[in-house]
């Protein structure tokens, strides 16, 4: 391919890498389901795949980097953080549950901490205290607005709500 077919298909640098993140590697995508625990533990293993890929952990690094002086790569971050957000909800709509995007951060930052600040592996013990965390949180926001769909899982660890 050409650099003048490249700049056809995409004017900037950070769109082409958007296409890339969002097509990522072939790592297998999680299924929806009813149980938000099953969804947020498959969607991180996906995740922590992807991102084990080298092309995708470049792109990812290489728009990050680029946000703070570059408006195409800061919007290009926002775009990826949309269309993670509105496909994790739709993988747990078959719960009734959905996230915020504030949620949705405390889910999948630990992830990118991991991997990207303690070169670490993102272990089935790292994933399941991560998501463990994450829907104490969400069972408090759906307590606190009357919606139910409670997973459980603030009874399991001992929490009756906000302290």
């Amino acid at each position: 391919m050409t650099r003048q077919t490249l700049y056809r298909h995409w004017p900037a640098r950070a769109a082409l890498l958007v296409d890339l993140i969002l097509a990522g590697p072939e790592v297998g995508f999680p299924e929806p389901g009813s149980d938000p625990r099953a969804v947020a533990t498959a969607w991180l293993t996906s995740l922590a795949a992807g991102l084990n890929d080298q092309a995708t952990r470049a792109a990812v690094l290489a728009v990050t980097a680029r946000a703070d002086v570059d408006p195409d790569s800061a919007q290009a971050l926002q775009r990826i953080s949309a269309d993670r957000l509105a496909a994790f909800n739709q993988l747990l709509a078959p719960s009734g549950r959905q996230a915020t995007a504030q949620e949705y951060a405390l889910l999948a930052g630990p992830v990118f901490a991991r991997l990207f600040f303690d070169r670490a592996e993102v272990t089935s013990e790292f994933t399941d205290t991560v998501v463990t965390g994450w829907l104490l949180t969400l069972d408090r926001r759906y307590a606190h607005s009357g919606q139910g769909g409670d997973s459980g899982e603030a009874k399991r660890h001992g929490a009756d709500g906000p302290g």
